[in-house]
């Protein structure tokens, strides 16, 4: 905590009251989380997809954590700047048909 960004220190203390006390907190942490687009670190922690069960009553748990690696974002947005010149040198023709 000490070192999360002010969004994410409130995602998180949403997420240890959820913990400590009861699952009615477990909604502030998703709506807190979601707020949360400028952490350079990123967490999901907690119960997730019931779908394994035939009764959707267990649900799996999941953690995760995430971090900005400049490095590689700022080479994946050089080349996302750079789509038009990949696509129109691909090896095939472009079709005007639309989807069907």
């Amino acid at each position: 905590m000490p070192y999360a960004t002010p969004a994410m220190a409130e995602a998180l203390g949403a997420l240890i009251r959820c913990y400590r006390t009861e699952a009615a907190d477990r909604e502030a942490y998703d709506i807190a989380w979601v707020k949360d687009r400028d952490s350079p670190v990123d967490t999901i922690n907690g119960f997730i997809e019931v779908y394994l069960d035939a009764r959707s009553v267990k649900g799996a748990w999941g953690s995760m954590v995430f971090y900005v690696n400049h490095a590689k974002t700022d080479a994946i947005r050089a080349l996302a700047r750079h789509a038009q010149w990949f696509e129109d040198h691909m090896p095939w023709t472009r079709s005007t048909a639309s989807p069907a």
